[in-house]
């Protein structure tokens, strides 16, 4: 027997497939985000199960590793809740199958480790050099002239949310590991 209704787990899904979408996109970081931000439109009215059900509110955001990066590293973006304003997603690409940067500096820098430096944790906690780079990078970006939450820091956009009560951190391979990280930093 079929759902009738799509399950929380089957949106979430969604939308990191979603996030990974550009992997090929080339361009400046702000062009990019701008073809993406398309797409992920694209995506959002018409895929099973987040088909007329959210908004990008904040982004996309795509990193390139600067000098070195031809492809995005990474895409961030924040969608809400169509039905129920006070609900928001944070969807956060995996790997780049096609960028060796974000496979050399995101993934595999994993033998040695920093202090957690973001938000409230343990004395001592520390993570990987890939997940504290990957944390950074995230603490630092913010949407291109045009987007959603333009010019704004990811931490400041949920600041300004005043009816946010539920957020959801989602996204696969890499994503997965990233979403770990921002959920216990944005927490």
């Amino acid at each position: 027997v079929m759902p009738t209704t799509d399950t929380p787990i089957q949106v979430m899904l969604t939308l990191a497939f979603i996030a990974d979408a550009g992997a090929t996109v080339e361009g400046t970081d702000c062009e990019t985000a701008h073809h993406l931000y398309n797409q992920i439109n694209h995506y959002l009215e018409t895929m099973d199960p987040v088909k007329d059900n959210w908004d990008v509110v904040w982004g996309p955001v795509v990193f390139k590793f600067p000098l070195i990066a031809k492809l995005r590293d990474n895409t961030v973006f924040v969608v809400q809740n169509t039905k129920d304003k006070s609900q928001y997603a944070l969807a956060l690409s995996g790997t780049n199958p096609y960028e060796l940067t974000d496979w050399l500096f995101e993934d595999f820098l994993v033998a040695g480790t920093l202090p957690w430096d973001y938000g409230k944790s343990p004395a001592g906690a520390r993570i990987s050099l890939s997940a504290g780079l990957s944390l950074s990078i995230l603490h630092n970006l913010k949407p291109c002239q045009g987007l959603p939450g333009e010019n704004v820091h990811l931490t400041d956009f949920f600041k300004q949310q005043a009816g946010l009560t539920s957020l959801t951190v989602t996204g696969h391979s890499l994503g997965g590991e990233r979403a770990s990280t921002a959920a216990v930093w944005l927490g």
